[in-house]
């Protein structure tokens, strides 16, 4: 393995496939710690494919996604760690976790987890040679005829920052502390007439009607409540049509590629291949999850144990409860135009 020059800047709009022609120094799929995960503690991590090349680190949610959903500069970073027992406890549900650490304190500090401890210290290898290149910093000779134990000191040793962290969209430097004012050493005499106003300053009054007067507190505008006519038309009760989410097929192949890169929660209605019945189609974790769409005595069901009028009834009915043992709710129709009333939740 060997460090490579950084670039000028991150490729935004790359694909993954595109990525992969850059000769990264390592890839592939790993469980990263997310907005999802950090809310939700005992929460199995997602995984990602992650291509790390020249400086930067590409998060994809599948080797054939058209652009990444996060890129990472590793300039800002110096350290590796492994997340140690108290983190993994808290976690749950991860094993051979490690972090990155940033410069600054106000960086968040990104986790990932491996498949196997020698998967984790692989991983760890290429991005300490990453982060010495990337912060222009001399990289230690890498040790051989080492223990486990040994190799990991070498590998969270902190890389020297030799120029300055990429800028912080949206963050100011603070403005210079102001200088303190010197102390007066002659004291001005005083014009006033009585003895008793030498601690103030005479004012002119046409100084005073110059002087501009505070606004009055006028109380904000609150809009009138809404009519029933508006809040039949607002978005948040508008009908889940079929439009929004029917495929007119049985292919699973065709569904898959259709839900790929989308966000968690996407999902459409399929027929079923054998029979008349219909299939519930839905990405969660990058992963395509499917269930059957059961009907009996005119309802319909995907768990035996809440039953619907109509399909539409029991998409609705997931876009604001779990499905059936998932931590996950329906967010869009796979082909919507408009947002309906649920959320559309998106990393």
């Amino acid at each position: 393995m060997t460090s490579q020059s950084s670039l000028s800047g991150p490729l935004r709009h790359i694909g993954a496939q595109d990525a992969l022609q850059l000769s990264p120094s390592i890839y592939g799929y790993v469980r990263v710690q997310r907005q999802m995960e950090r809310m939700f503690k005992f929460m199995r991590w997602r995984r990602w494919f992650l291509i790390v090349s020249k400086g930067y680190m590409y998060i994809f949610k599948s080797e054939y996604s058209i652009k990444p959903r996060k890129i990472m500069h590793l300039n800002d970073y110096m350290k590796l760690m492994r997340l140690d027992s108290k983190e993994l406890e808290q976690h749950g549900r991860v094993k051979w976790g490690f972090k990155i650490l940033p410069h600054e304190e106000y960086n968040m500090i990104p986790a990932f987890a491996c498949v196997s401890d020698e998967d984790r210290r692989r991983w760890m290898r290429c991005l300490r040679l990453e982060l010495s290149s990337a912060n222009d910093a001399e990289s230690p000779p890498y040790p051989e005829d080492v223990t486990i134990e040994e190799e990991y000191v070498y590998l969270e040793t902190s890389v020297a920052q030799k120029r300055p962290p990429a800028p912080v969209p949206g963050k100011k430097p603070r403005p210079p502390a102001p200088s303190p004012v010197p102390a007066s050493t002659s004291v001005p005499n005083n014009t006033s007439n009585s003895d008793g106003d030498e601690d103030y300053t005479s004012i002119n009054e046409e100084e005073l009607d110059n002087i501009q007067k505070p606004k009055k507190n006028v109380p904000k505008y609150k809009p009138a409540p809404p009519t029933e006519e508006k809040i039949k038309m607002s978005p948040q009760h508008d009908v889940l049509t079929k439009e929004m989410y029917e495929f007119n097929g049985s292919n699973r192949d065709e569904v898959q590629r259709l839900l790929e890169d989308k966000p968690d929660g996407t999902f459409l209605v399929r027929k079923a291949r054998n029979t008349d019945n219909q299939v519930l189609s839905i990405e969660i974790d990058c992963q395509l999850k499917e269930f059957k769409i059961n009907e009996l005595d005119g309802k319909v069901t995907i768990d035996s144990s809440l039953y619907f009028p109509t399909v539409e009834k029991l998409l609705i009915h997931y876009t604001k409860n779990n499905l059936p043992n998932k931590n996950t709710k329906l967010t869009q129709g796979c082909f919507f135009t408009k947002k309906p009333g649920y959320v559309n939740e998106r990393l």
